[in-house]
């Protein structure tokens, strides 16, 4: 059943849903709702009307009937054409040939002050992954929020800033992105999907490497790094090369922690967590990890990744090396002065038969996954990086960013959920759409 919403007197069509609760708010007197089987329309609704047949719906609450046509000398014609031509900018905005498309303006709404700033609107160019840019932050008046108890309280200032800037839309990393995303397919219906979300990942770049700028500049440690918790809103508006224009509003917000559903343990986890009074160090570490991912905290997700690594090898080794063993005993009693690749590779083939990037190889290619989840297929040749850029940072010789942090945290968790389950760890925390 399909339902529309029609004027009583002229019985023309106003609107229509696939449920009467979608119509409900626009009724206003001299409106109804009726029922009908085929709801669909070729042209201006003004042109359609409500056909009343002998049964309801609901008993009697709506009328059913179907919907006709007005004669052809009563049709407005230049309504019914405006709305094809609307129709076609839909469809081709929808199923995109990015040949077309000339402009896309990205828009963020984040939680950052940058009270620093001796004025609202400030301009600045840049150039990031070879992508030059213009970007344009706004500081938006603050909201009063009131923190109320029921003796008393404050009202608070809530402000945010609006990050503004254009790409072409035929960037290098959008480009590999669809290539690699559509594979040999290429649906068209996807890829005004592909370029907004990668556009808002690119966003996130973006604002990084300027609060980042502003940090240093003005001296103002309060201000920092963003991640998906802190866009309020994001939007992107499409600009084909004849000018039409095609906004998309969404809120990163909705379903950001959608990966791991409940299992209906957490009640009872959570109480013997408090009785116990301190936590296990690896459920913290792997909790530190997921929330520097979320915060934009990019230095902190290569950190906690290498952490995590590292004492996962360790008790490896630890529970299969022979207890008498040379190796054993240093690595129990002198881990420090044992070097991470020694450990990775002789020490690793001594406890378990092979060495770590050799066990980490068996695992995957026994379950090869899609092409774009690159962690996985290379997870051996990831846990090399993540394990030797940490070194590099905490040496102060790596410079960490998005991608850096990103890369650390898919391949920790992979590398857990590969030694756990033998499974990809499949996160879909940072999809923007």
């Amino acid at each position: 059943m399909r339902f529309v919403l029609f004027d009583s007197k002229t019985l023309e069509i106003k609107g229509k849903a696939s449920s009467d609760r979608s119509l409900i708010g626009s009724l206003v007197p001299g409106l109804q709702i009726g029922v009908v089987e085929d709801h669909r329309i070729r042209g201006d609704r003004k042109n359609y009307i409500f056909v009343q047949g002998k049964e309801t719906y609901l008993d009697g609450k709506y009328p059913k009937g179907f919907i006709e046509r007005k004669p052809e000398e009563e049709c407005d014609l230049e309504a019914d054409e405006k709305v094809f031509k609307e129709a076609e900018i839909t469809r081709r905005f929808h199923k995109l040939d990015i040949t077309e498309l000339t402009c896309v303006e990205v828009y963020l709404m984040l939680t950052s002050e940058f009270r620093k700033f001796g004025q609202d609107i400030n301009t600045y160019k840049c150039t990031i992954e070879a992508v030059p840019l213009k970007v344009t932050l706004s500081r938006k008046p603050p909201i009063p929020i009131e923190a109320y108890f029921e003796f008393g309280g404050y009202s608070i200032s809530f402000r945010q800033t609006e990050l503004k800037f254009e790409l072409t839309g035929q960037e290098v990393f959008i480009r590999e992105a669809i290539n690699t995303k559509l594979g040999s397919f290429k649906p068209h219906v996807s890829i005004s999907h592909i370029i907004k979300n990668e556009s808002l990942k690119f966003a996130l770049k973006v604002a990084n490497h300027i609060i980042e700028c502003y940090r240093i500049a003005y001296n103002d440690p309060e201000e920092k790094p963003v991640g998906i918790t802190d866009i309020l809103s994001s939007a992107t508006i499409f600009t084909l090369y004849d000018g039409h224009k095609c906004p998309s509003l969404s809120s990163p917000q909705l379903g950001k922690l959608t990966s791991a559903p409940l299992n209906g343990d957490e009640e009872s986890i959570m109480q013997s967590l408090i009785e116990k009074g301190k936590a296990p160090f690896m459920d913290i570490a792997i909790a530190e990890l997921k929330k520097a991912h979320f915060y934009g905290q990019h230095k902190e997700c290569l950190v906690w990744a290498g952490v995590i690594i590292s004492n996962i090898i360790e008790q490896i080794l630890l529970e299969n090396l022979p207890n008498d063993s040379q190796e054993y005993k240093r690595v129990k009693n002198n881990s420090a002065d044992v070097r991470g690749k020694t450990k990775r590779n002789s020490y690793f083939k001594k406890a378990i038969g092979y060495t770590l990037a050799e066990l980490l190889t068996q695992i995957t290619t026994k379950l090869p996954y899609r092409k774009e989840y690159e962690t996985w297929r290379n997870l051996a040749k990831y846990v090399e990086i993540v394990l030797n850029d940490r070194n590099l940072l905490l040496h102060r010789r790596k410079a960490v960013g998005m991608s850096e942090g990103d890369m650390a945290y898919e391949t920790c968790m992979n590398f857990i959920y590969a030694l756990r389950y033998g499974v990809p760890y499949l996160d879909n925390t940072y999809t923007l759409l």
